[in-house]
């Protein structure tokens, strides 16, 4: 008598699908912030977390977060209430650090631990425009290529160039901007 065995078929190049999960994007902010440079990864992440939606979790679950719940000033008009303080955030996936003026987040040692601490941890950190410097200033950019605008660096402070000086800086056209990937 003949043994029958049951064998599910699977395509050569299946992969098994992986558990619905939303990923943590932390969009920091801090006084002077940029509003583009917060608001656009913050609308992009948002969006794509709604169409890469999966089993009803979204893809991303945007927010923001900063040294306290206090309201920052974003350009110098704009108030911005942030989501979360530093002492009470969920542990992003993602970290977002905007451009603006941001020796506000360089210069204060309990905010700047936590972005390096987060930043490390994260499965992906990027920055834009000077958002880098604070990662420089971590230590995080020694070894990577980082792209930035001359104004930038020509701009800076002393402070502000010495804090970024251990990161290898290649030359770039004023218009290209920075991100950094881990």
């Amino acid at each position: 008598m003949p043994v029958e065995i049951a064998v599910p078929m699977m395509m050569a190049n299946a992969v098994p699908a992986a558990a619905a999960r939303t990923r943590n994007v932390a969009i920091v902010l801090y006084d002077g912030v940029e509003l583009l440079d917060f608001a656009g990864p913050g609308e992009v992440f948002a969006a794509a977390g709604h169409a890469g939606a999966s089993r009803g979790l979204p893809a991303f679950r945007v927010y923001t977060v900063s040294r306290s719940k206090a309201p920052i000033t974003s350009q110098n008009f704009v108030r911005v209430l942030p989501e979360f303080s530093i002492d009470e955030v969920p542990r992003p996936d993602l970290i977002v650090i905007p451009g603006g003026a941001a020796e506000s987040l360089m210069d204060d040692p309990k905010f700047l631990a936590w972005t390096t601490a987060a930043a490390g941890n994260a499965e992906i950190a990027m920055t834009v425009c000077t958002g880098a410097m604070a990662l420089g200033r971590a230590g995080l950019l020694d070894g990577h290529a980082v792209t930035i605008s001359r104004r930038i660096t020509r701009s800076s402070t002393p402070a502000s160039t010495r804090r970024a000086a251990s990161c290898n800086w290649p030359a770039c056209t004023p218009l290209q901007a920075v991100s950094m990937m881990r």
